[in-house]
């Protein structure tokens, strides 16, 4: 399995489900073992779904095929998209609560609303199957599994997202210029 390396797959067939495939249309993908895909399907949720022929668990279509559209590593991915924070990527590998609480401002930004609906908007670029936990919080869980989303020219990560609307993460002055001259 090489989770260095994500998929634009498109499916080709018989679309099935409210929030699952649809025919013609570009999902993201990495490989989850040897015939697998985990795909960020019509539910905005990632599943497993055949390399083969791709079909709802209960057969109830006959499915489709799968094309590969793009790949892209993972790395390649990294130099072509800016962080929206200076500690994004370390929010999703070893940071402790103290650093993090450097990060965290008394205020909320100024369209907090706006900025958190366009987060949520971004298209995902890659997703990974581990969770992560609040690490300021302990008694408040999971965050969710680690979701990298994109407008093409910024990046961001789900646990970004979910700290900057629990937490007020200070985001760059780049990025908010950025959006507030949309």
């Amino acid at each position: 399995m090489n989770k260095e390396v994500w998929y634009k797959i498109k499916y080709i067939g018989e679309s099935f489900g409210v929030d699952e495939l649809t025919n013609g249309k570009v999902y993201c993908a990495i490989e989850d073992g040897d015939d697998m895909y985990r795909v960020v399907d019509d539910s905005d949720e990632d599943y497993l779904y055949d390399k083969i022929n791709p079909r709802p668990t209960d057969d109830s279509s006959k499915g489709g095929k799968w094309e590969i559209v793009d790949t892209l590593k993972c790395k390649e991915l990294d130099k072509k998209l800016k962080y929206i924070s200076e500690i994004d990527y370390e929010l999703n590998e070893a940071i402790t609560a103290e650093k993090l609480k450097n990060y965290i401002s008394e205020v909320p930004v100024a369209d907090k609303s706006k900025i958190v609906e366009y987060l949520y908007k971004g298209k995902i670029a890659l997703m990974r199957s581990n969770v992560r936990n609040d690490i300021i919080d302990s008694e408040a869980g999971t965050i969710g599994a680690e979701i990298w989303r994109t407008d093409g020219t910024y990046k961001w990560s789900s646990s970004l997202i979910y700290y900057f609307v629990n937490y007020n993460l200070k985001l760059s002055d780049e990025f908010l210029d950025y959006i507030n001259n949309k």
